[in-house]
């Protein structure tokens, strides 16, 4: 996610970084499911 990204959203870094590793994590495991 961009900077501008971020700033339009409101949302503190660690929030982003938090959501952006479950978000790979859950893609992750319907990527493994689905193979």
């Amino acid at each position: 996610m961009s900077e501008d990204g971020i700033r339009r959203s409101g949302w503190r870094r660690s929030d982003v970084l938090r959501s952006h590793l479950i978000l790979i994590v859950n893609v992750e495991k319907v990527f493994c499911n689905s193979v």
